[in-house]
């Protein structure tokens, strides 16, 4: 925030930045936040076919709890892991090995669906397929060669994950 102040030279203090953006998160939550397409039948397909089923998120736990509750999908969930609950953030692999100690599952043996280069980068350095799902963004074509899959959509997992 505050090189956000300072780039920007915005007449306003740290505190007042901060105070603005907590103010528009809590009003962008109260709306509610949508579900990528294809999330619901992704994770019902998942817990049917017996998978453990992982969040690892830099967000805060009550953001994204608030999230998951919202539209009714955090019972889809065996775990979660938060960024405190860590060292360092993505792009380290320090989430993900976190989220393979919870699974009781050594790297190898999971995978991961990222839309972010950071969430990308940090799947690969843990060891862990990475599937990638883009967003706002297109991950450049320096991370290419660290999915195991580019799919353009929720939907496109369950056929993927059929064919392996």
């Amino acid at each position: 925030m505050q090189l956000l102040i300072e780039t920007c030279r915005l007449p306003i203090s740290l505190e007042e930045g901060l105070t603005f953006a907590e103010q528009k998160e809590r009003e962008y939550l109260e709306k509610g936040v949508n579900l990528k397409p294809g999330a619901v039948e992704l994770l019902s397909y998942l817990k049917k076919n017996q998978y453990q089923i992982l969040l690892a998120s830099s967000s805060t736990r009550e953001r994204a709890q608030g999230v998951l509750s919202q539209n009714g999908i955090a019972a889809f969930f065996d775990h979660m892991v938060f960024g405190v609950e860590v060292n360092r953030g993505k792009p380290y692999p320090d989430i993900f090995q976190k989220a393979c100690e919870y699974a009781k599952e050594p790297p190898e043996n999971c995978l991961v669906l990222e839309d972010s280069e950071s969430g990308i980068q940090a799947a690969h350095a843990a060891g862990i397929d990475v599937i990638c799902i883009p967003d706002m963004k297109e991950p450049g074509p320096e991370f290419e060669n660290m999915d195991a899959a580019k799919l353009s959509s929720l939907f496109d997992v369950i056929g993927w994950l059929e064919k392996q």
